[in-house]
């Protein structure tokens, strides 16, 4: 299960153990866990980035290495 999917799934889980009459409570709950939702999410696309960086480095280093061979 990833961060994000742990995340959602532990703030269900947060707002369901709420009392049905704390409504003030619900609200500022669900501002809360939004919150903490999207920095979760931010945080795998930023991970997701990271990790295609070094496809694209090996594509230019590839190029540079054929681009040697070709001149040689």
């Amino acid at each position: 299960m990833s961060n994000l999917e742990g995340s959602i799934s532990a703030s269900s889980r947060s707002f369901n153990e709420l009392g049905l009459n704390d409504t003030i409570q619900a609200i500022k709950t669900a501002s809360y866990l939004q919150g903490q939702i999207e920095r979760r999410r931010l945080e795998q696309e930023k991970k997701n980035l990271e990790s295609k960086e070094p496809e694209a480095q090996k594509l230019d280093n590839l190029a540079g290495q054929i681009r040697e061979d070709m001149e040689r």
